[in-house]
């Protein structure tokens, strides 16, 4: 069981239970999430809106030739 790095609880479920749960979140309470990847086969990170554009300046945006991809939580439909 690890902590959940941007809502502090504990969580124990695999990355499309979380972003489950954020997609939830999203709904119910309107908070915006993006969830991405730095390279085509790197782990999925998610991120809240207000710190999005520096991620993507600095992380996503060099390594889209390497695969880098993000989406709105919105997006989110497994």
């Amino acid at each position: 069981m690890s902590n959940c790095f941007s809502c502090g609880r504990s969580f124990s479920g695999s990355v499309n239970d979380l972003l489950r749960i954020y997609k939830r979140d999203f709904l119910d309470n309107g908070i915006v999430r993006y969830f991405y990847k730095t390279h085509a086969n790197s782990d999925v990170y998610i991120v809240k809106k207000s710190s999005f554009k520096r991620i993507f300046d600095k992380e996503i945006r060099p390594n889209f030739d390497k695969g880098a991809e993000y989406a709105h939580i919105q997006e989110y439909n497994a």
